[in-house]
């Protein structure tokens, strides 16, 4: 081998240790890889005891089936609400609610949630299949819909869509599916030519790459790009299309007291501080340009203290619920022709 041949070989050789050696002792100082802390976080079902599980599907993680805690029972389909056959019985009519925590009901007992509630309004011969779960983003949401979603053929699809739903992929730390979390990160833009989905990747599996992004000052928690946002919302219009179901894209305001609150909803009332929120507006715009009907759950709320009407100022309680409910079963209705 010539002089030059080996010294090449050499450095590069070099290079490859050092960087298996830097990466060792990033993961020392950051902890594995972002997989393997999602594997860690959620256990199967078969070995799990915990309500959230791992998943083999788009949506990464989701319910175990026949879970059954103190406020929320888990069906056999994976799903909170009660135990019901997937092949649609003669007669009934079907909707299926996607979204995150708040379609989910947390901190809301079984009964109470927007789904039941809905269903109670609309009457016999309809059912609501709420395959909303805690940490969901529009993504997963729309992995759901792909799924069971698409199986119970429902007559309408509904998406309870929050602004953290363009949040991406919400992971545990520590290996515990109670503790806290993170946002996997989309937008690093270290090194240029790298293709983004490429950087997204190396984010995941590399401490080291994480380090340098820290490094630089880069962001500890960002929203998907909104090009990924928008093409699951797309994503969601397609499947209904194909399915056959109008789909109502349901837009969740924050529950926080703003000026004009106690004046009663209606059309053309002056826009909340949040509808010019730019998540919130290229949410809506994709949604309308999709198909889909936007209902602004401002208006479903409005006249009541939102601060009353919060677990938190993301999440709904009972009385939340019952409202949000009472604006949803007439539009749902109208949707099919009722």
């Amino acid at each position: 081998m010539r002089p030059a041949a080996a010294r090449g070989l050499a450095i590069g050789l070099g290079i490859v240790i050092a960087s298996v050696a830097a990466e060792g002792i990033a993961r020392v100082v950051r902890g594995p890889d972002l997989v393997a802390i999602v594997e860690a976080g959620f256990e199967s079902a078969g070995d799990s005891t915990a309500m959230a599980v791992r998943v083999d599907d788009g949506r990464v993680y989701g319910a175990r089936p026949s879970h059954v805690g103190p406020t929320v029972t888990i069906n056999s389909q994976g799903v909170r609400g009660p135990e019901r056959p997937i092949n649609r019985p003669d007669g009934v009519r079907r909707v299926v609610l996607l979204g995150d925590s708040v379609a989910f009901g947390a901190e809301v007992d079984q009964g109470k949630t927007i789904a039941p509630r809905t269903e109670a309004l609309l009457g016999g011969g309809w059912e609501v299949w709420n395959l909303g779960f805690p940490g969901y983003n529009t993504r997963q949401e729309a992995a759901a819909l792909d799924g069971l979603g698409a199986r119970l053929t429902p007559d309408v699809i509904v998406v309870l869509w929050v602004t953290n739903d363009a949040a991406s992929l919400e992971i545990p730390l520590g290996g515990s599916a109670d503790g806290p979390a993170l946002y996997v990160q989309r937008r690093v833009h270290l090194l240029p030519g790298l293709s983004e989905a490429s950087q997204v990747a190396l984010w995941q599996r590399s401490a080291l790459f994480r380090s340098l992004g820290d490094a630089l000052g880069g962001p500890d928690e960002v929203v998907l790009e909104e090009r990924e946002h928008r093409a699951a919302i797309a994503a969601i219009a397609a499947r209904a299309e194909v399915l056959g179901a109008p789909l109502i894209f349901a837009m969740m305001p924050p529950l926080i007291d703003y000026p004009g609150w106690q004046e009663a909803g209606y059309a053309g009332r002056p826009a909340p501080p949040w509808s010019t929120d730019p998540v919130w507006r290229a949410a809506r715009s994709e949604a309308q340009a999709a198909g889909a009907t936007v209902l602004d759950l401002t208006l479903a709320l409005a006249g009541h203290r939102p601060t009353d009407l919060q677990v938190d100022e993301i999440h709904p309680n009972e009385a939340g619920h019952r409202l949000i409910a009472e604006f949803l079963a007439p539009r749902i209705a109208d949707a099919v022709g009722d």
